[in-house]
């Protein structure tokens, strides 16, 4: 006689094991985590980048502004309010920072109401209303050496950690220099 006997069939086993799903979760999170710390380091370069192209710029405009004016100028330039004002004369017929050509003789007095840099023109005692030129600066300082001009820039958007957030420009008073030379 012949006795059959059950067997236990083996069932296949259709998913992932507990071990399988917890290695997953372990290497998507180191990839999540990742991808997350480039993108945070590619975001403050970017930020970095922006504030130092806005800088650059403000840097740009302010030498093109000083040099036009501190070059061109006859007359002995005169540091005011404690250094934080320039007051340039120009004589007739110069272009002006507000951009006019006047027929008369001129002052020009730069000052920073942050974040603006101002410009007013006093022409025969007539004092014309601040024309903003320029935004984007917190501080200004002027200095004179001999007939070099140094101007100290606060850009608002230098990060602390460049240059102690200031920018050095220095500018030759050019027309005096010459008017030395020759008359010596």
């Amino acid at each position: 006689m012949l006795i059959l006997t059950p067997t236990l069939t083996k069932q296949t086993v259709k998913g992932f094991s507990l071990i399988e799903v917890m290695v997953a979760l372990i290497i998507s999170t180191a990839l999540v985590l990742g991808v997350f710390g480039v993108y945070s380091s590619i975001s403050t370069t970017i930020l970095t980048s922006k504030s130092l192209e806005t800088t650059q710029e403000v840097v740009r405009f302010s030498v093109q502004v000083f040099s036009r004016s501190l070059k061109q100028t006859e007359i002995e330039p005169s540091i005011v309010s404690n250094g934080n004002s320039l007051v340039v004369e120009q004589v007739a017929n110069v272009k002006a920072c507000d951009g006019s050509i006047p027929d008369k003789p001129y002052k020009e007095t730069y000052v920073v109401v942050s974040p603006l840099l101002q410009c007013t023109l006093t022409i025969d005692g007539t004092v014309s209303d601040p024309k903003t030129i320029l935004s984007g600066i917190t501080a200004i300082e002027f200095q004179r050496e001999d007939d070099l001009m140094h101007i100290l820039v606060s850009p608002s958007f230098l990060p602390e950690s460049f240059i102690g957030g200031q920018v050095l420009i220095d500018i030759a008073l050019t027309r005096i220099i010459l008017s030395k030379a020759f008359s010596s």
